[in-house]
């Protein structure tokens, strides 16, 4: 059997580093444009859920996807 797409994530956002998330964001507030930001937001959140989805949960996806949440001005 193949491995799933949330199975094959890797980095900060598939292990729910918050701590990464946190410095990543500093970064881009100070480097990138509002819709480079918005991308980064967007493509943290759908990482996070497939790779939280693959784990059954088990990596503590609930305090990022809140700091997410809270930097998109708190918009579903």
């Amino acid at each position: 059997k193949g491995r799933s797409i949330g199975e094959g994530i890797t980095g900060s956002f598939a292990r729910c580093d918050a701590e990464a998330f946190d410095r990543h964001l500093a970064s881009l507030d100070e480097n990138v444009s509002t819709e480079v930001r918005e991308v980064f937001l967007l493509l943290g959140e759908r990482t996070v859920r497939l790779a939280a989805e693959a784990q059954d949960g088990q990596i503590g996806a609930e305090t990022l996807l809140k700091k997410i949440n809270m930097a998109k001005g708190g918009i579903e």
